[in-house]
């Protein structure tokens, strides 16, 4: 009987036709089908079942749909918390302890330039500071860029996406690189770190399980 016909026909108050009709679907090809769909104010998920009988007929349909409103909010909730947390992380690091090895680094060198340097022990001794202050720097950006790429000024997603590209060929030796067909740019910082954060995980999980030798990243 609903063979032809689409959940709008079966569900109350349904104005339009879903964009992807799962009934049609699990009708048409006789397995279950998952689509999550907007209904009104409330976000809702809903699965189609078809039930068989011994021949592979289709006896009848169980369709079941859940109102998820509430656990996507908590979701998009959570993922805002954590991207305050890794921005609040960030600034700290970039303003507050930035500067301090900024300036640290600037005595030490200033230090180093008026030691004789036949005064050994202490030369050596200011030396060193001045090259572990560098190399604390070069790890405070990298851990920096590993918790909120984007961050601030002009650079847009496309930036840190072909600095990704140009950081994964060096690193690993594999020829990696980023397509753009323009600036992309997001109102919402977080989100465009968000979205650096999925990249640089599949570009990842490509390196360590594909034994791949070329990677390429579009957008």
């Amino acid at each position: 009987r609903m063979k032809g016909k689409s959940c709008v026909s079966v569900c109350p108050g349904m104005g339009r036709n879903c964009s992807v009709c799962i009934l049609e679907k699990a009708i048409a090809e006789k397995i279950k089908k998952i689509c999550e769909l907007s209904y009104k104010d409330r976000t809702l998920a809903a699965f189609a079942q078809p039930v068989l009988d011994s021949r592979g007929a289709i006896l009848s349909i169980v369709m079941v749909v859940s109102d998820i409103t509430d656990r996507r909010l908590l979701e998009t909730q959570i993922v805002e918390l954590s991207n305050n947390e890794r921005q609040r992380i960030a600034y700290d690091l970039h303003d507050r302890l930035g500067q301090m090895l900024t300036a640290v680094s600037m005595m030490s060198s200033s230090l180093l330039s008026m030691i004789d340097k036949n005064m050994a022990k202490e030369y050596s001794i200011t030396e060193k500071i001045v090259r572990y202050t560098g190399e604390t720097q070069t790890l405070m950006r990298s851990i920096l860029y590993s918790i909120y790429p984007i961050h601030g000024g002009s650079e847009d997603l496309s930036d840190s996406l072909a600095r990704l590209a140009v950081g994964v060929s060096a690193t690993y030796n594999i020829e990696c690189i980023f397509e753009t067909e323009g600036v992309m740019k997001f109102e919402d910082q977080s989100k465009a770190n968000h979205l650096f954060l999925i990249v640089q995980e599949a570009v990842n999980n490509a390196v360590k399980h594909s034994k791949c030798t070329k990677i390429s990243i579009k957008s």
